[in-house]
């Protein structure tokens, strides 16, 4: 990952491909092999479209994600988890706002990384991305976070909890969500979307 300035809190999304085993009591990995400055929250679920393994944590800093994976720890939590591959694995740092969301309050979160095309600018996409926020409502909506990329200046990650994930397709067939739409692929080179199943908190 690209080097960073970043000293505010960051969330972590960890991709892992799952092998057939088990993965039962991975909501104790983190207590199990604590890190010294631990994590604010930390989350995981599967994905609705193809039930790879996805994990959410929210650090302090990333100087403090950067500790873990250096400490004897992170060897411990890593030879744990025998339900992954270790192949085709992703991470991805995001300084969101709200920087700290509560997963646990939606039973499904839409995960967005949006890529600005070039030639637009941070300062265009967030006026686009304003409009876009006026249509977030509504039935099944529960909550939004957003923020940029770390290491990537030009990608900006979404996080939208909803009730379902029919809800979330309802909303976007309706008026008020082609219009929100709208505005969030204006300067826009790509939007690669998922859904999160929410699975437990880590402990």
């Amino acid at each position: 990952m690209a080097a960073s300035t970043s000293t505010g809190p960051v969330s972590e999304f960890v991709t892992l491909t799952l092998n057939g085993e088990s993965y039962e009591g991975q909501d104790i990995l983190i207590s199990q092999s604590a890190p010294q400055n631990t994590p604010r929250s930390g989350f995981w679920g599967l994905q609705h479209e193809d039930q790879t393994k996805l994990h959410w944590i929210n650090w302090n800093s990333l100087a403090d994600h950067t500790a873990f994976t250096q400490s004897e720890g992170y060897k411990s939590f890593v030879g744990k988890i025998r339900f992954a591959t270790r192949d085709g694995s992703k991470i991805v740092h995001a300084e969101l706002h709200p920087d700290n969301p509560q997963v646990d309050e939606a039973p499904v979160s839409e995960w967005c990384i949006i890529t600005l095309s070039e030639g637009t600018t941070r300062e265009e996409f967030l006026a686009n991305f304003k409009e876009f926020e006026k249509g977030l409502k509504g039935e099944g909506y529960r909550w939004h976070s957003a923020g940029w990329v770390v290491g990537n200046p030009r990608d900006y990650l979404l996080l939208i909890g909803w009730d379902s994930v029919k809800a979330h397709t309802d909303w976007r067939a309706s008026e008020i969500g082609q219009t929100a739409v709208g505005h969030l692929k204006k300067g826009v080179d790509n939007i690669h979307m998922i859904h999160v199943n929410q699975g437990g908190k880590f402990r």
